[in-house]
């Protein structure tokens, strides 16, 4: 999957590669740059590709967080080495491979048998407003439809036929 927060007050802009698993929750900490632009801004958009079958959805929403029991919980759902890498996250760069490896290695060590949720994780749920469904032909003459939540109205969704 593919996530994308935003600058300033636009809405959200090309995907960039995400770290996320379900359709309607994003985890990020919150101090790395993703997490500082949904703060800003809560607008946020997810791709999903399954190259193989010809299939893309688009999500696009609003971000909030889920408290602090609920991003301890989803940070124990993780694999160890996961758990164990969330730690890696500084505000700045690190030095070099070598030293993330060997601060990995550390981390492993000292947290022989559970590992702490990071303060800085944090898991959102995203309440979407649009959701495109995109489905490939061999003639490229691709099927593309999106529905948009009338969040005026009932919050019903209403279907509009892209392409072809």
């Amino acid at each position: 999957m593919h996530g994308r927060g935003v600058r300033g007050s636009a809405e959200p802009g090309p995907d960039r590669q995400g770290r996320r698993r379900r359709a309607r929750v994003l985890r990020d900490p919150r101090r790395q740059p993703q997490g500082l632009e949904i703060a800003a801004n809560p607008h946020v958009s997810a791709h999903f590709h399954w190259p193989t079958v010809g299939r893309q959805v688009r999500i696009v929403g609003t971000a909030a967080d889920r408290g602090r029991a609920a991003s301890e919980s989803d940070f124990a759902e993780c694999a160890r080495g996961s758990r164990l890498a969330a730690h890696l996250h500084r505000p700045g760069p690190l030095g070099d491979r070598q030293s993330a490896l060997e601060e990995f290695e550390r981390l492993d060590a000292l947290y022989v048998d559970d590992v702490p949720c990071p303060p800085s994780w944090t898991l959102y749920a995203v309440s979407p407003t649009e959701v495109e469904f995109w489905e490939a032909s061999v003639d490229r003459v691709h099927h593309r439809v999106v529905y948009r939540r009338d969040t005026a109205g009932q919050g019903t969704w209403r279907p509009e036929l892209l392409w072809p």
